[in-house]
């Protein structure tokens, strides 16, 4: 039996608070990196990158140089094969988002902008894992830009950092173009897992954000292949939740999230299996209701780091640092 606790670690030499920021584990370095995102609604985007280091539980920001321009929205990806974290995308406006590939090498503290020759369209709200099998990043979904009649995607992405190659591999069925929906690789079973997101923006309506999800999909690269997973239960329909793989549950883990249809910002925590292909909710404390937030889990230590986001949207921002023991 597995004692699940989250704890409340903040402190004062915390980052600034923020939203949609995104974090990545480096495991030869054993340390988080948070990247960028958003101080207040609807501008004021740093350029920061930060370290956190689980086993001194401190935060350090690592002021590099060159770097990329201030984003939110983006998404980054631990290259393991290459101990490389690999960003792509963001928005800096409500009309305009990048097609930027990014690399930051952690022990040269150095920020590289590779300009490979074809990039998948600029988007927000996409996501992107690190595939083992393929040794290839692998991108899914996301939205041209913040614009009510900007193009909402379905494609799928991957990206070879040894041939600064990106390749659209999209097949047929798919799980439907969505955006800030959730997205693991599964270790153990060579998957990646999404769930959620949300497939309508619209400001000349309220609420602004429609078509909330809570379907599961996999996708396996080796066949280029999504499947529908059809669980008893899943939690309710969200976006902008928060969401990791966690390597000794075997599990994904899933915190909070918005459904700007119900008016909801949750505060519980879910697991995933796919081997069972079972949802189960935790019955334990929890940070509050937040959305926006990110995650990052450190298999050294078998430990889930989360940190900023909402407790309501575009008003109260966060920046708590919350660990998660298993």
């Amino acid at each position: 039996m597995y004692k699940r606790l989250w704890i409340d670690i903040s402190s004062d030499d915390d980052p600034a608070r923020r939203s949609y920021h995104d974090m990545s584990y480096n495991i030869e370095s054993d340390v988080i990196i948070m990247t960028h995102g958003q101080f207040s609604w609807p501008d004021s985007l740093p350029q920061e990158t930060w370290a956190f280091s689980i086993d001194s539980r401190v935060w350090t920001n690592m002021k590099p140089s060159n770097k990329p321009r201030g984003v939110a929205g983006h998404s980054i990806a631990y290259d393991s094969k290459h101990d490389m974290i690999i960003l792509f995308g963001g928005g800096f406006s409500m009309d305009q988002s990048l097609s930027e590939t990014w690399t930051y090498d952690y022990n040269s503290n150095t920020w590289e902008n590779l300009n490979p020759s074809v990039s998948p369209p600029p988007r927000i709200g996409h996501k992107m894992v690190f595939d083992i099998q393929s040794e290839k990043i692998i991108l899914f979904g996301g939205k041209q830009n913040l614009l009510s009649d900007s193009l909402l995607y379905n494609g799928v992405w991957t990206y070879d950092y040894e041939s600064n190659t990106w390749t659209n591999v999209t097949p047929a069925v798919n799980p439907g173009a969505r955006m800030f929906f959730n997205m693991i690789y599964d270790k153990k079973a060579e998957r990646s897992i999404i769930y959620g997101g949300y497939t309508k923006l619209d400001w000349n309506q309220l609420p602004n954000r429609q078509g909330f999800k809570n379907d599961t999909w996999a996708y396996d690269s080796k066949e280029n292949k999504w499947i529908k997973l059809t669980p008893s239960i899943s939690p309710q329909q969200r976006a902008y939740a928060s969401s990791v793989y966690h390597e000794q549950l075997e599990s994904m883990i899933l915190y909070g999230g918005w459904n700007e249809e119900q008016n909801l910002i949750y505060s519980d925590t879910w697991s995933y299996n796919f081997r069972e292909n079972s949802w189960k909710k935790f019955n334990y404390n929890s940070p509050g209701n937040l959305s926006h937030s990110s995650m990052a889990y450190s298999n050294k230590s078998n430990k889930i780091l989360m940190f900023g986001g909402y407790s309501k949207p575009y008003v109260s921002f966060s920046n708590s640092t919350w660990l998660f023991l298993n």
